[in-house]
């Protein structure tokens, strides 16, 4: 890989998140973990993730709660979200908050990577969408 994505993923499913983060990394994507909204949140203050891969259905805090309070930041994160339980209502909620794209488990390993770089790409050639206060 040409440049280094910082990839953050959250799910409260250990197992499930483990492969997810070691089929990742196999492809060269160096990532993170979180295994809730309070660790998640926590891990984006002090590593300030390019991308993050986000369950909505956790204990706690859950995936929508975090994806407002990263849209309350400053720096713009792009969100992934990956989850068995989303409904209808709660993709439109998600899109009308800004996420980049809303995947559905079981996901494709493959389908998610191409998620992943058009989410970099995105970065990439919109570099000032990442300065506070430009949408």
């Amino acid at each position: 890989m040409d440049q280094l994505i910082n990839i953050l993923l959250v799910d409260d499913e250990v197992d499930y998140i483990k492969t997810l983060s070691e089929r990742l990394a196999i492809r060269g994507y160096e990532n993170r973990v979180a295994h809730d909204g309070e660790g998640a949140l926590q891990k984006i203050a002090q590593e300030r993730p390019d991308i993050v891969i986000l369950d909505l259905k956790m204990p706690g805090m859950n995936g929508m709660e975090v994806l407002r309070k990263i849209n309350e930041s400053p720096e713009k994160i792009l969100v992934i979200i990956v989850s068995g339980h989303g409904t209808d209502r709660e993709e439109e909620e998600a899109e009308q908050l800004g996420v980049h794209s809303f995947m559905k488990k079981p996901v494709d390993i493959d389908v998610l990577i191409e998620n992943v770089q058009d989410a970099f790409q995105f970065l990439g050639t919109c570099p000032s969408w990442r300065e506070k206060g430009n949408d």
